[in-house]
């Protein structure tokens, strides 16, 4: 059923729905035109083009967009379809460590948790980062405190690291204190497998996969990766304040467990707690207990540097819920609560009410879903939002104006904020018919107070200018109040300056419509 209704959303959303995902859109379609030119201009396109994200999301898809074209369709399904391998993978995990019923439960664990499903609908980087972890996970327990070691488990394991290595910084900071714990178990001899020897095999491997792009774009994603963590946009307040912590705590039961799920887990954990502190009893054996702590080293040091952090995006650590989710499933089976007459099936019926949550929507939406206070004023909502639909700007109608004015490669500033407008989004159609466009945003609050006399001379560098008539927020997005206070009195001086032809107002959006603004540079009238 989710599958049904996620498919449903991603057919109501033929462009990107935020800057980010435009340009991984953008991206994978453009690798797919190098590669119709030539492999070697394909090699160059991953090893040079977007240096600071690494290219394993635009590397994994290829042979699907060969095969089936390069559109928002397509690529979003074979997101959900990565997803859909990664939750397989943590089933046979929790399996091998436990029984088929804790696989089971940690499968559904993850896909009741909101901020998993509505980035796997979307086309992020995201979807090979999980697989990756997953994978290492996967073959990391396959040959956990056995002695008979495989060879396809090591080289498994090297391959997995490399993905996540091409994926995204982040699996660093989530398998890093996870492989040191193993080493650490090996080293002090209370596992036999995997061994020492296995674990540098699959190190060495690894290297081998990740190093050509690293070597050549290590110090553009690293810059990328601190600056990121430095996003006030998305910081819930001063850095390390209690004030801040207690609603990153919120936020975190909100939108990445989900109020219920998190209970349950919450529940479970505080009950694994008293058992084993209180009680000093444990249904585990040594290497299942040892595959905890591992667990929970993939999982809590993230979930701190991101409490402490600026940045508190909930989709940036989402992926601390594989290790989390194999945890609480470890937790779960050490309690019998999977086979027990009445938790058993309290434990269903709490997972299928959020699944309900995510999956119904709200009477009288036009957007299938609004969201609660919560889901409306923070990023990524909650369950109550997870298939809200987005708002959608058609950026083919700006393309045909440059077109008819033979514009073939113009030069775009804009000023504004909205989730519509971004350059990524504005390049979609460019990118679609195989042409360029130079994108740029010519003022944000980042850099200052506005000041008119650069920002103009800017403006008249450029082919075409476009701005909005913003809507009242009903938000509490300062960031856009503040960037679109100006977008009115920029309209109205470049229509002073006599440079640029008579105003064309294009209306957008599906849901309400917005007036934007776009003037043509004179001389280009046919």
């Amino acid at each position: 059923m989710i599958t049904l209704v996620a498919v449903w959303w991603i057919l109501q959303h033929p462009f990107g729905t935020n800057w980010d995902e435009a340009n991984y859109l953008n991206q994978a379609i453009q690798d797919r035109s190098a590669l119709n030119q030539g492999l070697w201009d394909w090699v160059k396109a991953i090893l040079r083009r977007d240096s600071a994200r690494p290219p394993a999301y635009r590397i994994l898809i290829v042979p699907i967009t060969q095969l089936l074209g390069a559109n928002s369709v397509v690529l979003r399904l074979s997101s959900w379809l990565s997803f859909t391998c990664t939750l397989f993978l943590m089933y046979l995990v929790g399996k091998r460590l436990c029984e088929r019923a804790v696989g089971g439960f940690i499968a559904c664990f993850l896909l009741a948790c909101p901020i998993l499903i509505g980035p796997n609908m979307r086309f992020y980087v995201d979807y090979s980062l999980y697989l990756a972890i997953a994978g290492v996970l996967y073959c990391l327990f396959c040959q956990w405190d056995n002695p008979t070691q495989h060879p396809r488990y090591w080289i498994g394991l090297g391959l997995f690291l490399g993905l996540g290595a091409m994926a995204k910084p982040t699996i660093l900071l989530i398998v890093g204190p996870m492989l040191v714990v193993v080493m650490l178990l090996c080293w002090l001899k209370w596992i036999t497998g995997p061994t020492l020897p296995a674990l540098f095999k699959s190190y060495g491997l690894a290297t081998m996969v990740m190093a050509p792009w690293w070597v050549l774009n290590g110090q553009a994603a690293l810059e990328k990766a601190f600056s990121s963590g430095g996003n006030v946009r998305d910081a819930l307040g001063p850095e390390g304040e209690l004030g801040t912590l207690l609603h990153w705590g919120y936020v975190f039961l909100q939108s990445i467990t989900g109020p219920i799920v998190g209970g349950l887990a919450g529940a479970i954990a505080v009950s694994f707690c008293f058992k084993l502190c209180v009680l000093r009893q444990s249904s585990l054996d040594r290497s299942q207990q040892l595959a905890l702590v591992v667990c929970l080293a993939g999982a809590i040091p993230l979930a701190c540097i991101a409490a402490f952090g600026v940045n508190h995006n909930p989709r940036l650590i989402a992926p601390l819920l594989l290790p989390l989710g194999l945890a609480v499933g470890l937790m779960v089976y050490d309690l019998g609560w999977l086979t027990h007459k009445l938790m058993a099936p309290v434990a269903i019926v709490m997972i299928v009410a959020q699944v309900s949550v995510m999956l119904l929507p709200q009477g009288g939406s036009d957007r299938y879903q609004e969201g609660d206070t919560f889901a409306q004023t923070h990023n990524w909502g909650n369950p109550t939002s997870v298939m809200r639909l987005e708002e959608q700007w058609d950026w083919s109608l700006l393309h045909e104006l440059a077109t008819q004015y033979q514009m073939d490669t113009p030069k775009i500033g804009y000023l504004g904020s909205a989730k519509t407008l971004n350059p990524s989004q504005l390049l979609l159609p460019w990118v679609m018919a195989d042409e360029t466009a130079n994108i740029v945003q010519l003022w944000n609050f980042t850099t200052g107070p506005i000041d008119w006399h650069p920002l103009m001379k800017r403006a008249m560098t450029k082919d075409i200018l476009i701005t909005f008539v913003p809507e009242p927020l009903s938000t509490v997005d300062n960031f856009a109040a503040i960037e679109n206070q100006y977008n009115l009195e920029f309209s109205e001086r470049i229509a002073n300056t006599g440079q640029f032809m008579p105003l064309k107002i294009l209306e957008m959006g599906k849901f309400s419509t917005s007036k934007v603004h776009v003037f043509l540079r004179k001389g280009q009238e046919t």
